[in-house]
């Protein structure tokens, strides 16, 4: 009788976990077109639903041949340009200001508008305006990242190069103090809770997602090291989902590539169990990156839409994603004895196909598809499922004719066989 129930709980716990809704790609946004200048550096979002993004190069040329700038883009929703789209000169207390160095990261503020850092400098600017509201240079002459900010204001950053400062700012960008003096790793990004206690560290050449810096005092300080999310990733993008407030941490890519987890994926902690309760994954089923390195996410204001920006992505550096339907359904009530993974079926098919695996344990599961030279094409299911037999379906309309092999893995598992697509 505890079996049977056992396995009913295991059930009902995968049927409450496949009724969730998993990140589907919709399009490169605004569209393939945002593309060049080493790909993104920065992705926000503000209020109004507006998608701010920043490319790491020199976007702008000036006609009498002074020089080249960087641009700031802002898009509404529908991926059409806000009225101040691509702005690359300030005016801050009178004088005009250009923004010629390199950019290195964007995020909200407390209220909506836009912090983004460009080579030692942090500005803030006016969301519904575009105008700038303030500067500072938090770590003089020393490339910096994209920073985090508290509910009250205060902005956190750090350094590129290794060992430098954590800074605390105040909300008019002067300085307060350090959170650490020496941070370990090169970094990219680091974010902060609303109360400013727990600052997470990423640098990506350590080994780990994020290291937690505490403080029961905020930024009085003193911060000590508390514990470390993520081992086994080389995280460059970090942002906290405002409407669930997990943790999003990227893994890796083919540069540093990350260990135990799927290279140019974000994946959601859940910071009270500090276990991953969510994924996305750039999509490139189109074969136009091949070796994306996320440097940015940010959320539409209702949380359900996701926006990531990848460097070295010069076919396209920003993604849109949508919540939507999972693909995969649970069709047996026994908790199986082992990992499994069937023949599809039909095979040969055209255009779709249906595969069934089973699962012991619980836990992060993608099935995923390649061609014959390892080339990923397709992501059918990355999801947290509970211990059960599943199903899913394979649309191959925009494959080509061919062989194809299609991979489960979950927990250490890693099965593969092979599928033929004819058309």
């Amino acid at each position: 009788m505890k079996q049977v129930l056992t396995a009913l709980f295991l059930l009902t716990l995968a049927l409450s976990l496949s009724a969730n809704a998993q990140w589907q790609f919709v399009k490169y946004f605004p569209d393939t077109t945002f593309q060049g200048n080493l790909g993104c550096h920065g992705v926000a979002t503000d209020p109004d639903g507006k998608v701010w993004l920043m490319r790491y190069g020199a976007s702008y040329t000036f006609p009498g041949g002074e020089g080249v700038a960087r641009q700031i883009f802002v898009y509404n929703a529908d991926g059409t340009p806000a009225s101040f789209n691509g702005f690359y000169t300030f005016n801050l207390g009178g004088v005009p200001e250009t923004l010629w160095n390199s950019n290195r990261g964007m995020r909200a503020d407390e209220n909506g508008n836009i912090l983004f850092a460009e080579y030692d400098a942090l500005y803030r600017v006016d969301y519904k305006t575009g105008a700038a509201m303030a500067k500072g240079i938090p770590d003089l002459d020393n490339t910096t990242i994209t920073p985090g900010v508290d509910a009250i204001g205060e902005i956190f950053s750090g350094r590129v190069i290794p060992k430098g400062p954590i800074v605390v700012s105040a909300s008019d960008i002067t300085y307060l103090g350090n959170v650490c003096d020496s941070a370990e790793g090169y970094s990219r990004c680091l974010d902060v809770s609303s109360d400013g206690n727990d600052v997470y560290w990423c640098g990506y050449t350590t080994g780990y997602g994020a290291v937690r810096l505490h403080s029961d005092n905020g930024s009085i300080g003193p911060y000590v090291a508390a514990e470390t999310l993520g081992v086994g990733m080389n995280t460059e993008s970090i942002g906290f989902q405002p409407v669930t407030g997990y943790l999003w941490i990227s893994s890796g890519n083919n540069y540093t590539p990350a260990v135990g987890w799927t290279n140019f994926t974000w994946y959601a902690f859940d910071l009270t169990t500090k276990k991953v309760v969510d994924s996305l994954t750039w999509d490139n089923s189109d074969g136009r990156n091949s070796d994306p390195r996320p440097r940015g996410i940010a959320w539409s204001p209702g949380g359900d839409t996701a926006y990531v920006g990848a460097f070295n992505a010069e076919g396209g550096c920003v993604q849109m994603f949508k919540k939507g339907p999972v693909s995969v359904q649970p069709i047996a009530n026994t908790v199986p004895d082992k990992y499994a993974l069937s023949q599809n079926y039909p095979n040969p098919f055209n255009p779709s196909t249906e595969i069934q695996f089973s699962i012991p344990q619980g836990g992060l599961t993608t099935v995923k598809v390649y061609d014959v030279l390892g080339k990923e094409v397709a992501t059918i299911v990355n999801d947290n499922l509970a211990p059960g037999t599943y199903k899913t379906r394979l649309d191959g309309t925009r494959l080509a004719s061919g062989t194809y092999i299609y991979t489960l893995t979950s927990g250490n598992t890693r099965i593969s066989k092979k599928m033929m697509l004819m058309k």
